[in-house]
């Protein structure tokens, strides 16, 4: 038997109202696709949603309202990936905002990509972890891995291999040397680095003492024994 009164939906569930989102988008006009370069004018903004301003403001808030503070803390746990399903809508701008989620649905047209991720700074962009595109995680030096349930692991390499081209930095198999904290990282052995791209550079030094840094992805494999 189907319980027909079992929350389903994201709204249910929290008790707040759905979020607004912006009308659908217009790709083409009499069945001609419109070009990256027009599409960047409006797509991905509802005047309405903005008090009919004609171009998107500039939202200058760090945080957003809930409708309760039991659905804040529902939502929150869903964006940060502490608890399976995800979030719809605004939480903190850290993690999205209004200008953030704009940008990031024009540079997926611009680059006719499936999606766009935005980040505060290179750094950031280089040390995040994603999972099905989502942040879960950060990787810094050490090396070490951190998990957004608060397991981390740190390693040493015991073998590499070349990349795919003189460009891109090595595979690498790392042991695992140390853990701490308890999740999903816990039981970690070795981890992998595999499928880089980027990361070499290239000439000599500027100076004495001169940060230079080389952008790089990589998708990273964590292995555990049994």
């Amino acid at each position: 038997m189907t319980d027909t009164n079992k929350p389903e939906t994201e709204a249910e569930l929290s008790g707040v109202t759905p979020r607004r989102r912006p009308k659908a988008d217009v790709l083409e006009v009499g069945g001609r696709k419109l070009s990256p370069s027009t599409l960047m004018m409006g797509h991905a903004f509802d005047p309405a949603l903005s008090e009919g301003s004609l171009k998107p403001p500039i939202f200058l808030t760090s945080t957003f309202v809930f409708e309760n503070a039991a659905a804040g803390k529902r939502h929150f746990e869903g964006v940060t990936g502490k608890r399976p399903g995800g979030a719809d809508g605004l939480v903190y701008s850290r993690f999205n905002g209004p200008n953030q989620e704009i940008l990031e649905d024009r540079l997926g047209i611009w680059d006719e990509a499936e999606d766009a991720l935005v980040f505060s700074s290179g750094m950031s962009a280089i040390a995040t972890l994603l999972l099905d595109g989502k942040t879960v995680g950060r990787h810094y030096a050490g090396p070490n891995w951190e998990h957004i349930d608060g397991s981390a692991v740190a390693g040493k390499a015991i073998g590499n291999a070349p990349g795919a081209t003189p460009k891109d930095i090595p595979w690498l198999k790392l042991e695992v040397t140390s853990h701490r904290g308890s999740g999903i990282l816990s039981a970690v052995t070795t981890v992998q680095r595999i499928n880089t791209q980027g990361g070499k550079l290239d000439g000599g030094c500027d100076g004495a003492g001169k940060f230079q840094s080389a952008p790089y992805s990589a998708d990273y494999v964590f292995l555990r024994k049994g």
